[in-house]
């Protein structure tokens, strides 16, 4: 998480009310206990970014070790830190994904194809305009 923020710390200084960072990171900090590191520097980056919105993308379970493991409960454990830190910061939410197996290489790990894919075809350019359909209520019958 340390790495990524680093990363993006310059690149948020030009950002402005209309953008939003998305940061997803956490699964090495979890798996090399430095948990407490990372949850300290979420609401630093935070609060450094003063006019855009921030949301943080959960951890996702580590499919390459058994649901039960140290490093999936801690992944649980700093999920929940994670969005009780964020409670406090009134331009940040937290993003709770649960992904399937079949989202990840065969090994477990890493995201695979398909939903690179898709995560990168939110950010192409070419979208098409989303649809609103409005919602009907069916007629309450024997009222």
């Amino acid at each position: 998480m340390n790495e990524i923020i680093k990363t993006a710390r310059e690149e948020v200084k030009s950002l402005n009310s209309d953008d939003l960072v998305l940061l997803w990171g956490g699964v090495n900090d979890i798996s090399k206990n430095n948990v407490k590191d990372a949850l300290k520097s979420i609401p630093e980056f935070v609060n450094e970014i003063k006019e855009s919105k921030v949301v943080i993308i959960s951890s996702p379970h580590r499919h390459d070790l058994s649901p039960e493991s140290c490093v999936n409960q801690d992944v649980v454990k700093f999920n929940r830190q994670v969005k009780k830190i964020l409670k406090l910061q009134s331009q940040a939410k937290c993003l709770e994904i649960k992904l399937d197996r079949n989202h990840f290489t065969h090994h477990g790990l890493h995201l695979n194809f398909k939903l690179s894919m898709v995560v990168q075809q939110l950010f192409s350019k070419k979208q098409t305009p989303t649809k609103l359909i409005p919602w009907n209520d069916p007629p309450l019958v024997g009222f």
